[in-house]
């Protein structure tokens, strides 16, 4: 049952076709997860453990020269990177920024939890950035994970800790979006997206594709912040709606991460007012897509402590 409170208040243009009649300014709405950092990892078991933390150990120096665009009379323009590029520069100080968020951590290992992942599950994990979900999938259980995501950077730092850990069995990674999956129909057990799904505009086929590669009985798991930034850019209560959910986060982002952290999270706010490259829904919304592609149950949990982040399973 969907216990999601999100009012959806725009009708969401999941498709190109849908998006082409609908009224400009009107938007509808993607990562990473890791033990190694010192509170995911306190009490945790796994052979591969130790030697993450000492792979996170390294030097990896903060790199923060993003290039900021003015905006000229009415028309707010980009004021990021493209989105790839923007992961691209973040990825070497990923894990210590948001790999250091309780909130993160919490949100991931929910999403473990409520899997209901067995020994020898085939997994997807759909934007796995630096590995910090797929890893906690291994501590849990013996499975096989293909994890994709579309910069190369972050797949090149998870390449290390798969290689540091011994786990290149366990491991498969692939550069690829969301929109490109092209796996075999009845392939996973479990499909998993954290904090990735809100970076892909059109997300009905990307649901469908995910409903049509699970296996019968296979639970495709969304874990993303609550948030509904549908609605005209220039609308005054749609901005009001929004910061209400990012002000926690840059409260979080600075007393968890230090100035690094919040850096990222404030620069990573204005794309989401903006729509640009990021394109959150209510989970309401999420449930509906679900239910469109197919998905016959489903049940929204929200994150204890930070209720704002929420965890939907859908069962085929």
């Amino acid at each position: 049952m969907v216990r999601a409170n999100q009012t959806v208040t725009d009708e969401i243009p999941i498709n190109k076709e849908q998006a082409q009649n609908t009224p400009a300014g009107t938007r509808l709405h993607r990562h990473s997860r890791d033990p190694a950092s010192p509170r995911a990892s306190a009490g945790a078991g796994g052979p591969f453990m130790a030697a993450l933390s000492s792979w996170n150990k390294r030097d990896k120096t903060p790199q923060h020269n993003i290039t900021i665009n003015t905006i000229k009379g009415k028309t707010m323009k980009q004021v990021t990177k493209d989105n790839r590029e923007w992961f691209q520069e973040w990825a070497n100080e990923y894990d210590n920024t948001l790999g250091k968020v309780k909130r993160h951590h919490k949100l991931l290992d929910l999403v473990v939890k409520l899997s209901g992942i067995k020994r020898n599950d085939q997994i997807l994990d759909i934007g796995c950035g630096t590995g910090l979900l797929s890893l906690k999938f291994l501590n849990k259980t013996d499975c096989t994970i293909t994890a994709i995501d579309s910069s190369a950077q972050m797949l090149k730092i998870f390449q290390e800790k798969i290689e540091k850990c011994n786990l290149t069995e366990k491991i498969h990674c692939a550069q690829k979006s969301a929109e490109d999956m092209d796996f075999k129909s009845n392939q996973f057990d479990i499909i998993a997206a954290t904090v990735a799904l809100h970076h892909v505009k059109f997300k009905e086929p990307v649901i469908k594709n995910v409903y049509d590669s699970l296996k019968a009985g296979g639970r495709f798991i969304i874990g993303e912040i609550d948030m509904d930034t549908t609605g005209k850019l220039d609308d005054p209560k749609r901005l009001l709606r929004i910061l209400n959910y990012l002000t926690k986060e840059y409260a979080l982002a600075m007393k968890e991460g230090g100035i690094p952290a919040f850096e990222r999270m404030y620069d990573n706010g204005k794309k989401h007012i903006l729509n640009d490259g990021e394109y959150c829904i209510g989970f309401s919304q999420w449930a509906k897509l679900c239910k469109n592609a197919g998905f016959k149950n489903m049940e929204v949990s929200p994150v204890k402590e930070f209720e704002w982040f929420k965890v939907l399973v859908a069962t085929k």
